[in-house]
């Protein structure tokens, strides 16, 4: 007796489009991962930022202190310093680093500051890997720093300046960091904010204004 006919069958078409469409699904949500692991490493970051602008806030206050929160946009790091001594807000902000040794008015900036006695008040803090300081704004500076060193002031009467800080993933998105001058209260948003046409002014001003 002849055995019997045997032949493996393949895929149908139906079968080979839901394979497909169940890796297609795998993908994504894979990618989907990676994607939101970055974005909670970012907003991990910004937070820190915003804990180190509080606690410079407070510092300010509680010990009677200049505080000034050095950011290195370029090296993705910041830190704070602070001093006893009474300290007024530079009138332009030049990274003294990035200019000639020999320049006066940097030399007399680097003396001024070396006067002021800052010490550091905190480790210096690098951001992780894949996330960057892409931008800070400063209240009364109309320049947008990109590269460089900036410092934002904290003072001992409980105001400081007001600043916009942004970081970046590497990939479109934007949170932004906003520093109340008044409260010293920090918020962040998920996006990038453009200053207003207020920003750097007191509340009055701002009410007047509306």
């Amino acid at each position: 007796m002849p055995a019997p006919f045997s032949r493996s069958h393949g895929l149908t078409l139906i079968e080979l489009t839901v394979v497909i469409a169940v890796l297609v699904l795998l993908v994504g949500i894979s990618l989907a991962g990676l994607a939101g692991i970055g974005t909670v490493r970012q907003q991990g970051e910004t937070n820190r930022i915003a804990a180190m602008m509080r606690f410079a806030y407070s510092r300010a206050i509680s010990d009677g202190l200049y505080v000034r929160m050095r950011v290195d946009i370029t090296e993705d790091k910041y830190w704070i310093e602070g001093t006893a001594n009474p300290v007024l807000l530079p009138e332009e902000r030049t990274d003294l680093d990035l200019l000639p040794q020999d320049d006066d008015d940097a030399r007399d900036a680097r003396a001024k500051s070396a006067k002021a006695g800052f010490v550091k008040l905190s480790e210096v803090i690098k951001l992780d890997d894949g996330v960057t300081i892409s931008e800070v704004r400063i209240g009364d500076v109309d320049e947008t720093f990109d590269a460089g060193k900036v410092d934002i002031h904290f003072f001992p009467n409980g105001f400081a300046e007001p600043a916009l800080i942004y970081t970046f993933d590497g990939d479109e998105e934007y949170i932004t960091l906003s520093l109340n001058p008044m409260t010293g209260v920090v918020k962040s948003t998920n996006e990038k904010v453009d200053p207003s046409r207020f920003f750097g002014q007191p509340e009055d001003v701002e009410e007047e204004g509306r």
